[in-house]
C-alpha cells in the first residue's frame, strides 16, 4: 500500500510537529506566567534603584556646592577679620607709647600668625572635606556611566581578555623560572 505524503512529509512527522508545537505553546505560556510578573518587579525596582542614585549623586553635588560657597564665605570673613584686627592693633600701636608700641606690635604678630593659622588649617580642612564630596561624586557617577555603558556581552569579553592575559603572563613567568 502507498503512503501519500504533503511535501514529502508522513504522517508521523506532521503529528510530531504538531507535538512540539502544542507543547511549545504550552511552554509560553507558563512561562509568561510564572516569570514575567517577577522580571517585570524586578526591572521596576532596578529603575527606581537607579532614579535614587541619581537623585543622590544631585543632592551630593549641591551640598559640594554649598559646601564651596560656605568655604569661600569662611576665608573672606577670615581675610576680614584678620585685616580688622591688623587695624586695631595698629591704631592702638599709634596711641600709645614707643614701649607700648612694640608690645603691640608683638601682640599683632601673634594675633596675624594664629589668623593665619587658622586660615591655613581651615582651608585645609574644607579642601580635604571638597576633595572626598568630589571623589565621592565621581565613584558615584563612574559606577553609573559604568552601569550605563557596559552591558553583559562587553563585561564577559572584558573578562575574557583579563583571564587570557593573565594565562598569558602566568605562563611567561613559569617559562622564566624553569629556564
Amino acid at each position: 500500500m502507498e503512503i501519500h505524503r504533503v511535501f514529502g512529509i508522513d504522517g508521523n512527522t506532521l503529528s510530531g510537529a504538531i507535538f512540539v508545537l502544542i507543547n511549545l505553546g504550552i511552554l509560553a505560556f507558563v512561562l509568561s506566567k510564572v516569570l514575567y510578573k517577577p522580571v517585570l518587579k524586578f526591572l521596576s525596582e532596578r529603575t527606581a534603584r537607579i532614579n535614587a542614585q541619581l537623585e543622590n549623586a544631585k543632592n551630593d553635588e549641591k551640598d559640594a556646592a554649598a559646601l564651596k560657597v560656605e568655604y569661600e564665605t569662611k576665608l573672606k570673613d577670615i581675610a576680614n577679620e584678620r585685616d580688622e584686627i591688623l587695624a586695631k592693633a595698629r591704631k592702638e600701636a599709634e596711641s600709645n607709647k614707643l614701649s607700648m608700641l612694640e608690645d603691640a606690635k608683638a601682640e599683632a604678630d601673634a594675633i596675624k600668625a594664629r589668623a593665619m593659622k587658622n586660615m591655613e588649617m581651615e582651608q585645609e580642612r574644607v579642601q580635604d572635606e571638597m576633595r572626598k564630596n568630589i571623589i565621592d561624586l565621581s565613584s558615584v557617577m563612574a559606577q553609573k556611566f559604568v552601569m550605563r555603558t557596559i552591558d553583559d556581552e562587553m563585561q564577559d569579553s572584558l573578562f575574557n581578555e583579563v583571564i587570557a592575559e593573565l594565562d598569558h603572563a602566568s605562563f611567561k613567568s613559569t617559562r622564566a623560572k624553569v629556564g
